[in-house]
C-alpha cells in the first residue's frame, strides 16, 4: 500500500490503525451476523483487486452470540422489559426475533450489540425460559461492496410457537440456512451464524430467563368494579412494588380497555388511579410492574357512558 487505506467490510468503515506495504490492520465494527466481502480503497489509485481463488479470502464472518441478560427471571404472565447483550444483532427492531420460552418477545429497540425486548407470557411450566435470537441478514448480492448470502430465513410467526422447544427452535434455523448457490461468484456459499440460544452462552444461567411464580404480582380486587371517565379506583393485590432486584424502582402502568389509568399512588398492595377515555363496556385490568412483569388475576371493570350504563348492542 502506497498511502494509508480505506477499508470497508461490507457496507461498514473499518478504521485502518497501522499499515505497511504489504499489510494493514483495521478495527472491525459491530454489524449484524453474516458473511461480509472486505473492500479496501487507495488514495489516488482506487479500489484493490481481488484474486479469483480462494473466494473466502476476502470474505470476513460476522458472528451472533449473545453473553447475557437482565432481569434474569419475573413474572409467570410476562411483560418484564429485559435487556439482552452480545453481538451481531441487526441495529433495527424488525431485523430480530427474540424468542422466549418458545413465544415471539416484543423488540422495543435494537443495536449491533444490545437488544431491549418485552418477555411473553410463559409457555412452559418448568419455569426456564430458554431464549434463542435469529437475525435477518437479507441483503442485496453485491460481490464487490456488500454482504455475501442473500437469502438466510428467519424465524416464521406462522409456526405455532408453543410447540417449538429450544432444540427445535435451533434445528428450524439451521435446516433453513442450508449453503446455496452464489451466481456472482459462482460458488457455493453457506450463511454465517444467524441464530444464538442460551446453550451457546458460557454461563447458562447468565442466558437464560426464569418465570417464578413468587415474583408474579396478583389482583385480588377492583373498588369501584364501574365509572365514567376520571372516576378514581383502587386496585388491591399483591406484588406492585416489588422487583427482582432489590436496587431497581418499579414502574408501575395500568391499562383498561388498552387505555392507560393514570397512576395516583402506589404501594405494594394497592395502587390508586383515574380512568382514561376508555369506551363503554366491560374490560379485563391488566397492571405491569415492570421490574418483574405483568400481575395475574380475572378482574375486571364497566366503564359507563357519562349519561348512565352502556345501552345494550341493538336497542
Amino acid at each position: 500500500f502506497v498511502a494509508e487505506p480505506t477499508v470497508y467490510i461490507g457496507p461498514h468503515l473499518c478504521t485502518v490503525e497501522n499499515w505497511t506495504a504489504t499489510s494493514l490492520a483495521c478495527a472491525v465494527p459491530a454489524m449484524a451476523a453474516g458473511k461480509y466481502y472486505i473492500k479496501i480503497h487507495i488514495p489516488t489509485l482506487g479500489y484493490a483487486a481481488h484474486p479469483i481463488e480462494p473466494v473466502d479470502a476476502f470474505i470476513i464472518s460476522s458472528q451472533l452470540a449473545f453473553t447475557g441478560i437482565s432481569p434474569v427471571n419475573g413474572s409467570v404472565m410476562g411483560g418484564v422489559t429485559i435487556t439482552i447483550d452480545g453481538y451481531g444483532f441487526a441495529a433495527n427492531n424488525s431485523g430480530n426475533d427474540v424468542v422466549v420460552d418458545g413465544r415471539r418477545a416484543h423488540v422495543l429497540n435494537a443495536t449491533h450489540t444490545q437488544i431491549v425486548a418485552v418477555v411473553p407470557i410463559q409457555t412452559n411450566t418448568s419455569g426456564a425460559g430458554i431464549i434463542v435470537i435469529a437475525v435477518n441478514t437479507d441483503r442485496a448480492n453485491d460481490t464487490s461492496y456488500g454482504q455475501v448470502t442473500p437469502h438466510a430465513r428467519r424465524y416464521s410467526s406462522a409456526l405455532n410457537h408453543s410447540s417449538l422447544v429450544a432444540s427445535t427452535m435451533v434445528e428450524y434455523f439451521a435446516s433453513n440456512n442450508v449453503a446455496e448457490f452464489n451466481e456472482s461468484t459462482d460458488t457455493w456459499v453457506t450463511p454465517g451464524v444467524l441464530y444464538a440460544s442460551t446453550h451457546g452462552c458460557s454461563i447458562l444461567g447468565d442466558c437464560s430467563f426464569s418465570y417464578i411464580s413468587e415474583l408474579t404480582p396478583t389482583i385480588t380486587s377492583v373498588a369501584p368494579s364501574s365509572g365514567v371517565m376520571g372516576t378514581s379506583i383502587t386496585i388491591n393485590g399483591a406484588g406492585f412494588g416489588q422487583s427482582s432486584d432489590a436496587s431497581v424502582n418499579a414502574t408501575v402502568d395500568v391499562l383498561i380497555g388498552n387505555v392507560v389509568c393514570v397512576i395516583q399512588s402506589t404501594s405494594d398492595t394497592a395502587i390508586v388511579c383515574i380512568v382514561g377515555a376508555t369506551p363503554a363496556g366491560t374490560f379485563s385490568v391488566f397492571v405491569t410492574n415492570h421490574a418483574v412483569g405483568t400481575a395475574a388475576g380475572s378482574v375486571v371493570f364497566t366503564s359507563l357512558l357519562a349519561g348512565g350504563p352502556p345501552k345494550r348492542r341493538g336497542t
